[in-house]
This record gives C-alpha cells, sequence and structure tokens, in this order.
C-alpha cells in the first residue's frame, strides 16, 4: 500500500471539485446572512419611532438586503442553466 504524496488531492481531485464545494456553502451563506439582515432591518424599522431618517435607513437596509439576495438567486439560476447546457455537475 503506497500513501499518496499529497493528501489534498485525495479529497479534491480537481479545481472544478472545489469550486463546487465551495458554491454550495456560499449559497447557504447567503440564505443565512439575508435572515440576519431582514430581522435587522426590522428591528431598526420598529425602533426608528416614526423617525423619517431613520425609517429611510432601515428601508434601504432591508431593500439592500433582498436585492443582494435576488443577485445570489439569479447567479443560482444561471449555474443551474449552465449545468444543463453542458451536462455538467457544479452545485451537486
Amino acid at each position: 500500500m503506497q500513501l499518496p504524496t499529497d493528501p489534498v488531492s485525495v479529497k479534491i481531485p480537481t479545481l472544478g471539485v472545489l469550486i463546487s464545494k465551495i458554491v454550495q456553502y456560499v449559497y447557504w451563506a447567503a440564505g443565512i446572512v439575508l435572515l440576519i439582515l431582514l430581522i435587522v432591518g426590522g428591528v431598526q424599522l420598529m425602533m426608528s419611532q416614526g423617525n423619517p431618517d431613520k425609517q429611510k435607513m432601515a428601508y434601504g437596509q432591508l431593500i439592500s438586503a433582498v436585492s443582494g439576495f435576488l443577485i445570489v438567486f439569479a447567479s443560482f439560476a444561471v449555474l443551474k442553466i449552465v449545468e444543463i447546457i453542458f451536462n455538467i455537475s457544479i452545485i451537486g
């Protein structure tokens, strides 16, 4: 029995596999960040007490969180389309 000279190559054979594994976690992280930002923005909106400047800031944070998640969701859709067209597995 011969041990591999590069132990990383056993778990991650190619760069594509590494990117696929990273992409899976990025989508999970984006969902968690969205949840946190929505909670923080909602709390800021409730704590604004009718102050228009604070309300505008809270709405801006909520809109930014949702639009950022929409960008991540669009990238997920593009990756799925690429998987179908080229018959490869990117997301797993």
